[in-house]
């Protein structure tokens, strides 16, 4: 057994705080998910709508 003298202080490095957080990412990155889908399928709707449904590209882009 090792003696600690008075007033010495031993610092004891641990990843508990990571190991503590790492339920909560889980979560987070399924909503995260879910936002992006969302806001990917409204995106795609409204530009239907200006579209006016159609999934064609428009013509006279410059691009030929």
């Amino acid at each position: 057994m090792r003696l600690v003298a008075v007033g010495q202080v031993s610092n004891v490095a641990t990843d508990v705080g990571l190991w503590m957080s790492l339920p909560a990412f889980g979560p987070a990155f399924l909503v995260a998910g879910v936002v992006i889908y969302v806001v990917r399928r409204d995106r795609r709707r409204e530009a239907e709508a200006l579209n006016g449904g159609d999934e064609s590209p428009r013509e006279g882009n410059g691009v030929e």
